[in-house]
């Protein structure tokens, strides 16, 4: 379990294991047959992408998430927005790709248009013990 003031320990092999099995669990509760079908890409054991958007005064914006699996399940993935084409992220040039989050009159975000409310990327909704990302209902 991550605490305060402590760094991650990395444990390569058991975050590869721990998203090997949370995979399929996800794709049971969100209906899908493959995480290319939800839109998300896994360019190896322990990366994830997934595509996310914004909608801002009737703006849509789309943005995408690079999730590492390196210390996961004693600590979240880290999270870092990327550039959709090069799947990283250099700064000052990708700033445009990532999302400003810093106004009240642009509430909603969605990932592949399941979340409607803004959640921070350290939180998640958890079904089970499987964390997920939160659905609307």
């Amino acid at each position: 379990m991550a605490k305060a003031n402590e760094l991650p320990t990395l444990d390569v092999q058991a975050g590869a294991a721990a998203l090997d099995e949370d995979i399929p669990r996800v794709l049971r509760v969100l209906g899908a047959s493959s995480i290319e079908e939800l839109g998300w890409s896994r360019p190896n054991k322990l990366k994830l992408f997934v595509p996310m958007c914004g909608v801002c005064q009737g703006e849509k914006e789309e943005y995408t998430l690079r999730l590492g699996f390196q210390a996961y399940r004693r600590w979240p993935p880290s999270a870092q927005f990327v550039n959709p084409v090069t799947l990283d992220y250099a700064y000052p040039q990708d700033q445009h790709f990532v999302p400003k989050l810093t106004s009240r009159v642009c509430p909603g975000f969605c990932v592949n248009g399941l979340v409607e409310v803004l959640f921070p990327v350290s939180r998640v909704a958890v079904e089970g013990d499987l964390p997920i990302a939160a659905r609307s209902s």
